[in-house]
């Protein structure tokens, strides 16, 4: 599935996460002259999302789905829902008692993207704890510059003392990948090393503000949706943005 916008186009692959192999294209920004820079696929195709929770019978319970190795998520189905200037992909997910639904929505001329999980119990039995990462590596300079590295940061927007924005910007060209956090206190933003392996699809992996340091690393977003009770729903959402918020 591939959405077009004006300023943002994305290829999904068949998990719904960016980056599809069939088109070797991911997250592509418009340069401003109608050419398309691809900052997620060039290097290294990486994404993920991993979803952890609690319930009494099974104890913890985790679900993920990643651009290399097998999904333990179940995908249901991939859904274009764009109607005249509305872009919107729909990726729905089964993860044990947990049904997941992935929607990301932009109106073409937009260079910011709504990315929403919905989350419902579809079990017997209350869910505690309902956590989850959403990451991917976004090397913004590897298809111009054949540079992995990012210059990476979190910050605070409305300097009420908690993070709210994590960005990776391109050293040579200065694209910018960001995420602005819609529930501030309950998101969580950082970069992680090491994004390849195994340990890194934990909803509970460290996440670290580089405060603006040069180097290959991928952009993690943290949800907290709590506990979640027999057939009730959470919705959680961030902001992807195409344009650079902070420095340092």
């Amino acid at each position: 599935q591939t959405l077009t916008g004006d300023a943002i186009q994305i290829s999904y692959g068949d998990d719904g996460l960016y980056n599809w192999s069939t088109s070797t294209s991911g997250l592509e920004v418009d340069d401003g002259t109608g050419i398309w820079a691809d900052v997620t696929y060039p290097g290294t195709p990486w994404s993920m999302f991993d979803v952890e929770y609690t319930q009494a019978t099974d104890g913890d319970v985790e679900y993920y789905a990643i651009t290399y190795g097998s999904d333990t998520i179940t995908i249901d189905s991939e859904n274009d829902l764009s109607s005249g200037t509305t872009l919107t992909s729909v990726y729905e997910w089964t993860a044990g008692d947990l049904d997941i639904v992935k929607a990301e929505t932009w109106d073409a001329a937009d260079q910011a993207v709504t990315v929403s999980f919905q989350l419902t119990n579809t079990g017997a039995e209350a869910l505690t704890g309902a956590r989850f990462v959403w990451g991917f590596d976004a090397d913004t300079d590897y298809e111009d510059y054949s540079d992995f590295d990012t210059l990476n940061d979190v910050g605070d927007l409305d300097a009420d003392g908690v993070d709210d924005w994590l960005q990776s910007v391109g050293p040579s060209s200065g694209w910018t990948v960001g995420l602005l956090s819609c529930q501030p206190g309950d998101d969580e933003f950082g970069h992680i090393g090491s994004w390849s392996s195994a340990s890194n699809y934990d909803a509970d992996i460290t996440l670290t503000d580089h405060d603006g340091a040069e180097g290959d690393n991928a952009m993690y977003w943290r949800a907290n949706a709590g506990d979640i009770a027999v057939g009730d729903t959470v919705v959680v959402s961030t902001v992807l943005d195409r344009e650079s918020v902070v420095e340092g």
